[in-house]
């Protein structure tokens, strides 16, 4: 088997992701999650009027605050992002330091392009051998 040649961002990225536009409420937040289907990770990413990313909050924070609270006042506003160009060892090597479900890909106006989740990193870092065995073995650990 011939193994892509995958080590770009660009390369692994969904766009399946939850984004709302800052002024909404915690329960328009909320109701992010039950609005959009297959969609992945428990962060919610927050853009500006020019959807610019300005900030992330996590599904388990959202279910701690009131539901009329206005998620504006209350981001993680220091995202660590990466580049669609930006390689797949910078990518993993970040989700690990900041110990993040995933990472967003941004444009230069920091726009979102898409997501990388830790699984997906993890994926690609995983020798195609060791995921053989795994599939074949039917005694998981």
């Amino acid at each position: 088997m011939v193994k892509k040649n995958i080590d770009r961002a660009i390369d692994l990225i969904t766009t399946e992701y939850h984004a709302i536009h800052d002024g909404c409420t915690v329960a328009q937040a909320l109701a992010s999650f039950r609005t959009q289907d297959n969609v992945k990770g428990s962060y919610v990413f927050v853009l500006n009027a020019q959807d610019s990313l300005i900030g992330v909050i996590s599904l388990s924070s959202l279910l701690r605050l009131s539901p009329g609270e206005v998620i504006t006042g209350i981001i993680v506003s220091k995202v660590v992002p990466v580049r669609e160009m930006d390689s797949q060892e910078k990518i993993a090597r970040l989700i690990y330091k900041y110990k993040q479900e995933a990472i967003p890909v941004l444009d230069e106006q920091r726009r979102i392009l898409g997501i990388v989740t830790a699984r997906d990193a993890l994926d690609y870092l995983i020798p195609q051998s060791w995921k053989k065995e795994f599939v074949n073995n039917e005694n998981p650990v």
